[in-house]
């Protein structure tokens, strides 16, 4: 796993009326690439450091639903924190509480196509871990386990949100978190930050052209400026077997030159986010 992601997963969930009864089996899982946490293709929607409106008590029921009037909330700037353990503490949080609620607005300016969560965050106590639970524009999140969380909250955790994109609007939308804590006599150590991540989704001017003359092929690639890609490669007699040509960030308008001597009868190349 790349550092800071905890786990891979693969859960599924089905119901079936009784008396039927049966297993489901996974044959063949496929992953797909990723591109790196500090890569130049995603685009900060929530960055670390930013504003939260918070409570240290148990809000209304609908409290994390976007029509829900948080203003009467304090507004405090991340890192909130308390105990001896966490660092860069910005705001200070009443210790000793089970859970502290978090609130905050938060605009897209384009669909996308990559969703990352990333925190700094407690709590883990005594063995056991109790993951964040997230709403997007009021709803939770399902999944097996948020738990992008560590002892003292001093350490960057990465969690792909993916499959949650089509809760996402373009405008402004609305995140809630519950950050619940394990506390014991005369210790209490709780730690919260959080940021999100895209990547907008790709339009018609991102592509890979070729041409080819008599010293070999040149490979025009169209895409956002200061977006990073990689272009891989591999030849008809070897089908599959790719191997990186050029990592680069694409810093103008204008198509991004690729001269590549001709070697083989024929090449494929495919342009990837970086």
């Amino acid at each position: 796993m790349p550092t800071g992601f905890p786990n891979i997963e693969l859960p599924h969930r089905y119901t079936i009326a009784a008396p039927g009864s049966g297993s489901v089996f996974m044959d063949n899982v496929f992953f797909r690439p990723l591109p790196a946490p500090n890569s130049t293709n995603w685009v900060t929607a929530i960055p670390f450091g930013a504003t939260w409106r918070f409570s240290i008590t148990a809000p209304a029921a609908n409290w994390f639903r976007p029509e829900f009037n948080d203003a009467v909330w304090p507004l405090g700037q991340a890192k909130f924190g308390a105990g001896s353990g966490p660092i860069n503490i910005v705001t200070a949080l009443v210790p000793g509480k089970p859970a502290y609620y978090f609130r905050k607005l938060f605009v897209l300016n384009s669909p996308s196509e990559e969703l990352l969560l990333s925190a700094t965050c407690t709590d883990a106590y005594g063995g056991a871990v109790y993951p964040l639970r997230i709403f997007l524009n009021g709803t939770e999140l399902t999944t097996s386990g948020i738990e992008t969380l560590t002892g003292q909250g001093n350490e960057v955790r990465y969690y792909d949100l993916h499959p949650f994109i089509p809760l996402l609007s373009t405008g402004t939308n609305t995140i809630a978190v519950i950050l619940n804590n394990a506390v014991t006599v005369g210790w209490d150590d709780v730690a919260f930050d959080i940021s999100l991540k895209t990547i907008p989704s790709r339009d018609a001017t991102t592509g890979l052209s070729i041409n080819r003359d008599r010293s070999g092929f040149v490979l025009d690639v169209e895409a956002p400026p200061g977006t990073m890609w990689k272009v891989d490669a591999c030849d008809s007699t070897q089908l599959n077997i790719w191997h990186t040509l050029q990592v680069f960030t694409n810093t103008s308008t204008a198509p991004y030159a690729i001269t590549i001597p001709n070697q083989k009868p024929a090449c494929f190349f495919r342009l990837l986010p970086y």
